[in-house]
């Protein structure tokens, strides 16, 4: 995490994450990711063994939403 502040939430519960915090989700566990600062967030994400958002499990929205 870049910058801001919020909650980290996975299937397990939910954290808070700041600036500096490095965040790890296991392979087929859900997460996300609440800003519940003043300021933007700006996270870098990061993920393995998927060709894809989509073969990585992400929701997408159709396009023109």
């Amino acid at each position: 995490m870049i910058q801001g502040t919020g909650f980290i939430y996975t299937d397990t519960g939910r954290e808070p994450s700041s600036k500096g915090d490095v965040i790890f989700t296991p392979r087929g566990h859900w997460h996300g990711f609440d800003n519940t600062g003043t300021e933007n967030v700006v996270l870098v994400w990061g993920w393995s063994g998927a060709g894809s958002l989509e073969a990585a499990g992400y929701e997408i929205p159709p396009e023109g939403y």
